[in-house]
């Protein structure tokens, strides 16, 4: 173990720094401090898992009947049906999106929807000091 900090205390007292108290050091506003009106769409596009329970059971499946299609049909059906009702409710989705729809209650919007909801509810800050 180092005692260098130890030494380095004893050696020098009181030349070691102090946080600054946050009444020594008052808040400088240099830009306003609002939210822009707009928004980046750097991180729309993002991978997404569907059916993921869907296709381990049917990969299971076929690794414990040594990969026979016809022992595993029930599951591989069900993968079908899952993946068919994500395709659907992600074309959805994206017509919905192209359009800039709004819809209530949505948790993920794009950039294009955020920016048309800034423009229809603009957002004013005002800052008391």
């Amino acid at each position: 173990m180092r005692f260098t900090y130890i030494l380095a205390a004893t050696h020098a007292p009181g030349k070691g720094r102090c946080p600054q108290p946050p009444n020594k050091t008052p808040f400088q506003e240099i830009l306003p401090l609002r939210l822009k009106d707009r928004v980046s769409g750097k991180s729309d596009k993002k991978a997404e898992g569907s059916c993921l329970q869907e296709m381990i059971l049917v990969l299971s499946c076929l690794q414990k009947n040594e990969y026979e299609n016809k022992l595993c049909q029930k599951e591989v059906d069900q993968f079908k049906s899952c993946f068919q009702k994500f395709q659907d409710v992600s074309f959805q989705s994206k017509r919905a999106k192209e359009k800039g729809i709004l819809v209530p209650g949505d948790k993920n919007l794009t950039h294009k929807q955020v920016k048309k909801l800034f423009k229809t509810r603009p957002m004013f800050l005002h800052w008391k000091n």
